[in-house]
């Protein structure tokens, strides 16, 4: 145990002044100084695998960062699931997206909703998703927290095959994919709707995900490629979008 002393710069002793010096032991403790710099507010440009949302919601996960495909004007947008971005089609474009959500105390807007797959509460679905641009290029990083950089070209998903995470409430969790063509029945507050062809996927030691990972990215344990957009659960089930379909919903590609 020590008394850390944080300063802006280490000086060698002969350079201080009688006051400045820190003593080697304050009431017998030993004391250690550390040089740190000028100390900043840790704020943009963030990772993704953080809170985010609408200001219409709690608080949900920015999954990846993607661009339209072929598209070299820079635009970058954020890629997540349909009711953390548009609220569960009660958004419009252009509507601020928080960074962190609002449940976390987001008040300041890092994207703006760009486009949302419509949640149809009569008919079948295939994903739950949304895109959102981001205001200033560079706030968002092409990384996802603890895992680092995403491979662009998404993997077949394989019954057995190890996946992992970041998402806002349960951070980085590995799990096991254990369904590829679940058909579900998904409850939202404004009804409840059906979903075909969903991943299924179980922790590997508690649970995967939980309220608020919603929009996490999926990718393989081993070579970091996308699986698939994670969007709803159950009890030790977890459910996730083929990110192929995904993608093609909106003409993307991960950066």
């Amino acid at each position: 145990m020590a008394l850390r002393v944080y300063v802006k710069t280490k000086l060698p002793r002969a350079r201080l002044t009688p006051s400045e010096r820190i003593p080697p032991r304050i009431n017998g403790t030993p004391t250690d100084v550390i040089a740190t710099g000028t100390i900043e507010a840790l704020v943009r440009p963030t990772p993704c695998g953080i809170s985010c949302g609408h200001p219409g919601i709690t608080a949900g996960t920015m999954g990846c960062l993607v661009r339209r495909t072929g598209d070299e004007d820079g635009r970058r947008f954020i890629l997540s699931a349909n009711h953390v971005l548009a609220n569960s089609n009660d958004a419009a474009a252009g509507d601020p997206i928080l960074e962190p959500g609002p449940e976390d105390g987001g008040t300041s807007p890092i994207a703006r909703l760009t486009d949302f797959q419509p949640i149809d509460f009569d008919g079948p679905n295939r994903i739950d998703a949304a895109i959102a641009e981001v205001i200033v290029p560079g706030d968002v990083l092409p990384e996802i927290a603890v895992i680092g950089p995403v491979q662009p070209s998404p993997s077949m998903p394989a019954v057995h095959q190890r996946v992992r995470k970041h998402g806002r409430t349960t951070l980085h969790t590995g799990g096991v994919v254990v369904d590829l063509a679940a058909d579900i029945r998904v409850h939202y507050t404004a009804g409840v709707a059906e979903f075909e062809g969903q991943i299924g996927i179980e922790g590997g030691d508690g649970a995967f995900a939980l309220g608020g990972d919603s929009g996490s990215l999926v990718v393989d344990a081993e070579s970091s490629r996308p699986v698939a957009l994670v969007f709803a659960g159950g009890i030790g089930t977890v459910f996730a979008n083929p990110i192929d379909d995904v993608l093609a919903r909106f003409t993307v590609e991960i950066v």
